[in-house]
């Protein structure tokens, strides 16, 4: 069911944006060509030049209607035109979370006639400077960074070729702008949940390096917020990284089943990787959440629909997708932004399996 859910929003979202439009493009000698015109003639027409015979200019249109031609996105750029297009790099879009709020980014840019290309990082620090020097050649207006791999300090120097925005990235000392949740707090509220709960042997899963590095440190931090402030030890034993997908939530689920003894919750860094623990713990018949509670992350719309409906922690993709535009268009425009955070808080869901 979670895969099928999955595949619809990315077939979905891949339509949407026709990424394929903005790379495959005829050029301006292919126009002057069909045309039976030269170079210069075309180039005055996309120019809205009075010199050209009315006959000339409807072939060059008769011939940039037929190609689908685009006119070049750097040319545009050095003649102080916006190409209408914004970069999103995420760092996987197969995970629900960034399909839904990549969604959600491209809904606002639609309105504003913006069109949206994204770029899958892959954890790849060297794919990610490779994204941003699209910034750099012009190819782009902006970038929105909803993942960031590099040192913030190697991506701030972009910040003369055009806008950059953090989506849900918070770097101190950065003078990017940023919209982002308070996922220190979202980390709190799930962890401080499960010790009022009883909960005292409590395992982790952070999608990054629990002791360093950029993924998952703000999440780190609520967790280990609430464990000290409760007087609980953190067994490193019991944290497990770099966990990201279902089947990674079976993997975990398996080592906390081979444990002498099984920790009475787990706390984890997203919905598919609870929804995959719930799947193995249950097909080995470990009881959840008599045996074992689990706690998802961003509250996907598949939450509910697990064998134990997850109790998860809900981030307002929507919202964050919205006022992550509105940073955007406020910044291509040079005029101030003030972010929502009233629609930005984040929320604890309880279900059935914690």
């Amino acid at each position: 069911m979670l895969t099928r859910l999955i595949e619809s929003a990315i077939i979905h979202i891949w339509n949407r944006f026709h990424i394929n439009e903005v790379f495959k493009m005829a050029t301006i000698s292919d126009v002057a060509k069909l045309a039976g015109v030269g170079k210069t003639t075309v180039s005055r027409v996309l120019n809205d030049h009075p010199y050209v015979s009315d006959m000339n200019r409807k072939k060059v249109e008769a011939a940039m209607a037929e190609l689908n031609y685009v006119p070049s996105i750097a040319a545009k750029k050095l003649r102080g035109q916006s190409s209408q297009i914004v970069g999103v790099i995420v760092s996987r879009i197969t995970n629900p979370f960034f399909t839904s709020l990549v969604d959600a980014i491209e809904q606002e840019a639609v309105k504003k006639g913006y069109r949206l290309i994204f770029f899958q990082s892959r954890s790849d620090k060297s794919e990610e400077l490779r994204f941003l020097d699209m910034l750099k050649n012009g190819q782009v207006d902006g970038i929105i960074m909803c993942s960031v791999e590099n040192d913030i300090a190697l991506i701030e120097p972009y910040r003369q070729f055009g806008v950059i925005i953090l989506c849900n990235e918070v770097f101190k000392g950065s003078k990017l702008p940023n919209v982002a949740l308070d996922q220190t707090q979202g980390a709190y509220l799930g962890t401080k949940y499960l010790i009022e709960q009883g909960h005292q042997t409590i395992a982790y899963c952070t999608g990054g390096d629990y002791e360093g590095g950029n993924h998952g440190q703000a999440r780190n931090k609520g967790f280990q917020k609430a464990m000290s402030e409760s007087n609980l030890s953190v067994d490193n034993n019991l944290i497990f990284r770099q966990v990201h997908t279902v089947a990674d939530g079976r993997k975990v689920a398996k080592q906390l089943m081979d444990l002498t003894h099984l920790p009475t919750a787990v706390f984890t860094s997203g919905d598919e990787i609870a929804s995959g623990m719930i799947a193995q713990f249950l097909e080995a018949g470990v009881k959840v959440p008599e045996d074992i509670a689990v706690l998802g992350y961003d509250n996907q719309p598949f939450a509910a629909l697990v064998a134990k409906p997850l109790t998860t922690v809900n981030q307002p993709v929507q919202a964050l997708g919205r006022e992550t535009f509105r940073c955007f268009i406020a910044a291509i425009n040079a005029k101030p932004y003030e972010m929502n955070s009233e629609d930005l808080t984040l929320k604890l869901v309880k279900r059935e399996s914690a």
